[in-house]
């Protein structure tokens, strides 16, 4: 929080898997699970169809102590507020 705050934090935040663009391809994802021994049974789950980017696992995630979650939301249809 402090990063965000523009406050000097303890240490550098890490983000590996926050968003699209700091995730991992699918393949090279599942070399880095293998190494590190990590939940190699799961399949991977795709972040993004078409570029195969996986959503980093949690498990890797608190190996590499990564600050970061990658949160996808979803479309709401419908609704009658504040652009209406």
């Amino acid at each position: 929080m402090a990063a965000v705050e523009h406050r000097e934090p303890d240490r550098v935040p890490i983000d590996f898997g926050g968003s699209m663009v700091t995730s991992i391809h699918k393949a090279a994802y599942q070399r880095l699970k293998e190494h590190l021994s990590i939940n190699t049974e799961k399949e991977i789950d795709i972040a993004r169809g078409r570029s195969l980017v996986a959503a980093v696992d949690p498990e890797v995630q608190d190996f590499f102590d990564v600050d970061t979650r990658m949160l996808i939301g979803t479309v709401v249809t419908g609704y009658q507020g504040w652009f209406n």
